[in-house]
């Protein structure tokens, strides 16, 4: 039996030119990771359409994506500079990066009272004020799951980054479980989506220090993580920007739309994304020739394109069946945002084997320049045109024309 499956894997690996057997081992966790984070992500999704008014859910969206925007004050650059530090036996670096972490979130709480006063100012909404109070407060704690997360990757410890991310995933998925089944306001069921991640955080981060006693120093961890944060900043602000602008000029119900018509193409593009976080250390070890010889492979072709066919052929009858007939209307656009995932996993890749080979400066700008003109096109697009399908168009052809040039550019320098 042995034997055979060794055989198997050896046959697999000349047939793709990739180390399968390292690929199984970590891809397994992480390919494990990423489905309960998009079961559990559809279930919620599910539950919000079927129980709560377009409206609410597009507040609910509105409540998470403020919050997301404000990890930029995390400096989420420490992630990818914890990995590049402890692939160099400098395991401290994790610790002394989330001390730091917490330090600069204060500003991000700051951020939030601002949100908080701006609602409460302008529209007397007490309801969303107390919320972002609330965010300000737990803000600190939401962000040292992702700083462990990289310590085990770059470990190639993949079970346990699995286990600490699939537990605090865990924890979010009950804690909002509960909170609409109890039909409390959907502002606090976002409330309660903040405090969750802010407890599994905490609960989390005191197992690992007990469990996980660090050694080794701290290298340039915080030097490194500013620089990335620094370069990146635009990445992150930008990150969720898509649904705050839609929110604004189309409202909450066409942001309902937008929401669901990007959960299933996003769901099919996190688990291929998923060998990106798998190959890093890899990527590490890898030339720019070894990498166009891998990525040019026709049978990467077949899958991603295929993949996007048969995605494309059920996604008319997946989202009524999943989400509802009120939801009918974000088929379209689903469709032709599916379109996005080959160029988008091509692109990610350069953009990773850049990341880890040192290179962050251009792995910054090649990343803030998508995101930036995308949320531009999206932008202008939704201003011109008040049509989702389109605003979702304008961001499949600008991650095409951003693949192509970062492959173009990376073959002739």
């Amino acid at each position: 039996m042995e034997k055979g499956l060794n055989k198997l894997v050896e046959l697999a690996k000349r047939f793709t030119g990739v180390d399968v057997a390292y690929f199984a081992k970590g891809g397994f966790w992480m390919g494990m990771l990423q489905a309960w984070i998009m079961l559990t992500g559809t279930l919620l999704s599910i539950l919000f359409a079927r129980l709560l008014p377009k409206v609410e859910f597009g507040q609910y969206q509105l409540i998470v994506s403020v919050f997301a925007t404000m990890s930029i004050a995390a400096l989420p650059g420490l992630n990818s500079a914890i990995m590049q530090e402890v692939v160099k036996g400098h395991d401290q670096s994790v610790l002394r990066a989330i001390s730091f972490r917490i330090k600069t979130s204060l500003l991000g709480s700051l951020g939030l009272l601002g949100v908080a006063a701006f609602f409460w100012f302008t529209r007397k909404d007490v309801l969303f004020s107390s919320v972002f109070v609330l965010a300000s407060i737990v803000f600190p704690f939401t962000t040292m799951i992702s700083a462990i997360a990289s310590f085990f990757n770059a470990k190639q410890k993949f079970s346990s980054s699995f286990w600490y991310q699939a537990v605090d995933r865990t924890i979010l998925f009950g804690c909002l479980i509960c909170a609409i089944f109890l039909h409390i306001p959907v502002v606090w069921i976002g409330g309660t989506y903040i405090v969750a991640i802010a407890a599994s955080n905490i609960l989390l981060y005191l197992i690992f220090r007990v469990k996980n006693p660090v050694k080794g120093g701290e290298g340039e961890v915080i030097r490194k993580g500013k620089q990335l944060t620094l370069v990146l900043w635009g990445v992150k602000l930008l990150m969720h920007a898509d649904r705050l602008l839609l929110g604004y000029i189309l409202g909450m119900t066409k942001l309902a739309v937008y929401t669901i018509s990007l959960l299933i193409p996003d769901a099919i593009d996190t688990m291929l994304n998923t060998l990106n976080s798998v190959a890093f250390a890899k990527l590490s070890k890898t030339d720019k020739k070894t990498l166009w010889g891998k990525v040019g492979r026709p049978w990467l072709l077949i899958v991603g394109f295929g993949g996007v066919a048969i995605g494309y052929v059920l996604l008319p009858w997946l989202i009524p069946l999943v989400f509802g007939q009120q939801y009918v209307d974000s088929v379209r656009p689903a469709q032709v945002y599916v379109l996005i995932i080959p160029a988008l996993f091509l692109f990610r890749l350069c953009s990773s084997w850049l990341l880890a080979q040192g290179r962050n400066k251009r792995y910054a700008l090649y990343l803030n320049g998508y995101h930036a003109a995308a949320i531009i096109a999206l932008a202008g697009t939704a201003i011109l045109t008040h049509n989702i399908t389109a605003v979702v168009a304008s961001r499949v052809i600008t991650m095409y024309a951003f693949a192509f040039f970062t492959i173009f550019r990376l073959r002739h320098n």
